[in-house]
């Protein structure tokens, strides 16, 4: 009888088991579907946050390339003023 009794405390354990891996793995399945909203989210947000940044950004990259342009002009000129002193 020893016997029987083990094995059918095997099979209880076996079941209760089970039932634990089967919440594990449903648990799972729900963090991985949370996670990849969560990322389908903030990807969305970074693209519109892009396109709605976009105007303001070129103005900005133009308004860089301008001063840029105007720093080169400043030394030109002063490349130009220091070729016209006579040298020593």
């Amino acid at each position: 009888m020893q016997e029987g009794d083990t094995l059918q405390e095997i099979l209880e354990l076996t079941k209760e088991n089970n039932k634990i891996l089967k919440g594990l793995r449903s648990a799972q399945r729900w963090d991985r579907f949370k996670r990849t909203v969560y990322l389908l989210i903030l990807a969305g947000l970074a693209i519109f946050g892009y396109y709605y940044m976009q105007p303001y950004i070129e103005t900005i990259s133009d308004a860089y390339v301008q001063i840029q342009g105007s720093m080169e002009d400043i030394q030109n000129a002063g490349d130009q003023f220091n070729n016209l002193m006579p040298k020593r």
